[in-house]
């Protein structure tokens, strides 16, 4: 129980298309798979919201690994082409990693929109 969140937060089950999503709102998901989790971070992206994702079942065959699975494994190489598009959309960006003992599937990517300093207080 976290006492503080009470009616602060919701869940919804439906069309990823059809959810309301505001600049707001926290998009969070937990092995979104594949191309999944790239479609939550263009909707988190469009409404301006703040993002936690930790991807999974990446699609080598589609997704773009920016050409550096010579260096890395070819699934960082897709995560952190996710991360560089984020910043470059206006997003400041958080890298870390979860216990491997919770999950195998362990990177953690946050986001938040860049505050314009027309709009900071």
């Amino acid at each position: 129980e976290w006492p503080h969140l009470a009616g602060r937060v919701s869940y919804a089950a439906h069309d990823l298309g059809r959810a309301a999503v505001a600049a707001t709102d926290l998009v969070v998901s937990c092995h979104a798979c594949g191309a999944l989790t790239d479609a939550l971070i263009d909707r988190a992206v469009s409404a301006r919201a703040r993002l936690a994702v930790v991807p999974c079942c990446h699609d080598h065959a589609l997704a773009d690994d920016g050409g550096l699975s010579g260096w890395v494994d070819r699934s960082l190489a897709i995560d952190i082409v996710r991360a560089r598009r984020l910043a470059e959309r206006g997003y400041r960006v958080w890298t870390q990693t979860l216990p491997a003992d919770i999950t195998p599937m362990n990177r953690l990517l946050l986001g938040a929109p860049r505050v314009s300093r027309d709009t900071a207080p």
